[in-house]
């Protein structure tokens, strides 16, 4: 028992194995990495679709996340009021919608050529 921690004092302290901050230098460059590749511009992303989202007013029109394309009619803090056919009018919320700009059609854009 004796012999057996000099051994573990002599392996511990090894000349050319790495310390703690070069080991950790490896996951600290990973992390960084996914930082900048993954977490920032999702927050950048996020945060043009909430500045997106309170520019929506009455009389927009918008999609919801069901596919349905209405005319905002009424805005509320987390809901609004979305008329979806004539006298059809239904409450959705904020999150759940997106400004919707209709394709352009074939015919529009061979004219212009």
């Amino acid at each position: 028992m004796t012999d057996l921690l000099p051994l573990l004092i002599s392996q511990a302290a090894a000349p050319g194995e790495p310390s703690c901050a070069a080991a950790a230098l490896p996951f600290l460059l990973m992390l960084s990495v996914f930082y900048f590749l993954i977490i920032r511009p999702q927050r950048t992303q996020e945060r043009k679709r909430q500045e997106t989202l309170s520019r929506i007013k009455a009389d927009d029109v918008v999609i919801t996340s069901g596919g349905l394309i209405g005319v905002v009619k009424e805005v509320k803090a987390h809901e609004m009021l979305v008329e979806i056919a004539q006298g059809v009018r239904v409450r959705v919320a904020r999150e759940d919608v997106d400004p919707y700009e209709p394709p352009a059609t074939p015919a529009a854009s061979s004219a212009s050529k």
